[in-house]
């Protein structure tokens, strides 16, 4: 139950005491007779009862209190390096954050205010007018729809709208969603110069997908609320450095894969089931269990941090894959739930590995932007050899963008 203040009781008490004696007011009553000891005593039984509603009271205004104050946020996706721009939390709940990516290019606006919907008003009209009102005052509205798919997923209604603002060469085009709660009106998007919008367009998109509504009130005692709102929370558990990486190691184990734990033992929990022989692990760590003598490495898999075998496992030698020519890490995150990794870069090319499946983490050599098309195309290392991916079908792990652009 949310607390209320000190100042806020005294004032219920009273304002319940003051209710009272106004309730009280009006002719005065004829004097009564005297009552013995035991009536008088009989009455102040049952006016006892009157601590329980000035309890009714209190509750109700705890209730009318957490109403009134917003304790949600729409949680960013993750990202790092960001500059922050602007960061204002008001005593409502409510609060406006503005953040630069490192590239220097995007900016991302999380916000919510007081919902302000008048009667009768279309929800896509509201949507543009709290972009225009409270986003961007010079936004020009290109289109607006409702997300029927983040409408279901966050059960409140979500809709896109597409802005610009500026003129000529500072003109920035703008993508985001609104989301209007019981009580509060979030809004989270995207906006970058023109020239570089294209570019980023399908990113944005994929991006906006991913929007969270969460309680901040769960995460209070544990979590950096602002952290949340701007995509830092818990990201680093999911980011993979290069230069943490000591060397490589291919799974090659008798029973055809290899066990990744949450710790260097058989006695730790099962993070990840048989990680199949030839797939390449980084390694950034690694440990020997005293009990039994045996070494174990730290990796990273599929999303999990944990602890592979060193006897499951062959360690690679430099010239096949040296850790300094890691750029960055990938996750394969295709909404077909995998993706084909190719000779070439282009569709055209011969498929390489066929169907590699989501959350499969790959390693970053090099990149290319097509001249025909424009679209970024990763060379990256699986299972020991070197291959091509489309960028459409995955997400940074390190979040270093832009770099073939």
């Amino acid at each position: 139950m949310m607390m209320i203040s000190k100042k806020r009781l005294m004032s219920i008490i009273a304002g319940t005491a003051v209710l009272a004696m106004l309730a009280g007011c009006g002719a005065a009553p004829e004097a009564a007779p005297a009552e013995p000891e035991s009536a008088a005593v009989e009455e102040t039984a049952k006016e006892a009862p009157e601590a329980e509603t000035d309890e009714d009271a209190i509750a109700a205004a705890e209730e009318e209190e957490l109403e009134s104050k917003n304790v949600l946020a729409v949680k960013a996706p993750g990202y790092s390096g960001l500059e922050n721009l602007k960061m204002e939390n008001n005593d409502d709940g409510t609060y406006y954050y503005e953040d630069m990516t490192e590239d220097g290019i995007t900016i991302i606006t999380n916000m919510s205010y007081r919902n302000s919907q008048r009667d009768g008003q279309a929800m896509d009209a509201y949507a543009e007018n709290f972009v225009c009102a409270l986003v961007d005052n010079d936004a020009r509205i290109t289109a607006s729809a409702e997300d029927t798919e983040l409408s279901e997923k966050l059960t409140y209604p979500v809709y896109k709208v597409d802005w610009e603002s500026g003129e000529n060469e500072d003109t920035r085009q703008a993508v985001g969603v609104v989301i209007l709660t019981d009580n509060f009106t979030f809004y989270f998007g995207y906006e970058c110069p023109i020239d570089f919008y294209e570019d980023n367009e399908e990113f944005y998109a994929e991006e906006l997908k991913n929007v969270e509504l969460i309680d901040l009130e769960a995460l209070e005692a544990s979590d950096d609320s602002s952290d949340v709102k701007r995509g830092l929370d818990d990201f680093s558990d999911y980011e993979v450095d290069p230069d943490s990486v000591l060397f490589f190691v291919k799974v090659a184990a008798k029973d055809g894969g290899v066990n990744l734990r949450s710790g260097p033992s058989t006695d730790d929990e099962i993070l990840i089931k048989m990680i199949k022989n030839d797939v390449v692990l980084p390694v950034t760590d690694g440990v020997t269990y005293e009990a039994t003598g045996k070494d174990w490495y730290e990796t990273y898999y599929d999303g999990e941090w944990g602890f592979v075998a060193e006897s499951e496992v062959d360690r690679i030698e430099e010239e096949d894959v040296d850790p300094e020519d890691i750029m960055f890490f990938l996750e394969i995150a295709s909404k077909d739930g995998n993706a084909n990794i190719r000779e070439e870069d282009g569709t055209e090319s011969d498929v390489l590995f066929s169907k590699v499946k989501n959350g499969t983490v790959l390693y970053c050599i090099d990149g290319a932007t097509r001249e025909d098309n424009g679209k970024v195309w990763l060379k990256v290392i699986y299972q020991g050899e070197m291959g091509w991916i489309s960028e459409s079908q995955i997400k940074y792990l390190d979040f270093d963008r832009n770099v073939f652009y």
